[in-house]
């Protein structure tokens, strides 16, 4: 039997005799919407109560280290995306090596060993006895461009 989902993000594939492919498609469409370049609403353990048609193609992470973690609708889903499409709930499993954008904190997450990591957080550069004021500039410099693309945070 021929195989039905892509290996890494489970993406429907249309099959060969398939009656309504527009529906596989259609599912293919919404999570390629959901993956490509994801940024998250925020990391809670439930979704809003006023969730609306306005709020279609908005995703969160299921929080999986917090008390409770993973009620209502997204029981079960913890460390999972979920991404609402107006009417319903996709639930996307992370691979290694996946990053998101979390708007609520402006900080990058990354999926490294079955988790959500955040990028460390790294003060501007301060202190010391000979102070090389070229090389101190240049350094934060560096460090605010790293906070800029996530891979650092303040």
């Amino acid at each position: 039997m021929p195989e039905t989902n892509s290996a890494r993000h489970g993406l429907p594939f249309l099959l060969t005799g398939q009656a309504q492919k527009e529906l596989t498609h259609n599912e293919a469409l919404v999570r390629l919407d959901a993956l490509l370049h994801p940024v998250i609403e925020a990391q809670q353990t439930s979704p809003d109560m006023d969730i609306s048609m306005a709020d279609a193609g908005k995703i969160w992470l299921v929080a999986a280290n917090m008390p409770n973690a993973a009620l209502n609708e997204w029981t079960g889903h913890a460390g999972e995306l979920a991404y609402w499409t107006g009417g319903s709930w996709r639930f996307l499993e992370p691979i290694t090596g996946m990053s998101i954008w979390n708007r609520q904190n402006n900080s990058r997450l990354i999926y490294i060993s079955g988790q959500w990591t955040v990028a460390p957080s790294i003060t501007n550069v301060t202190g010391g006895i000979n102070i090389d004021v070229e090389a101190r500039a240049a350094m934060n410099a560096l460090l605010h461009h790293l906070q800029i693309i996530g891979i650092t945070r303040l």
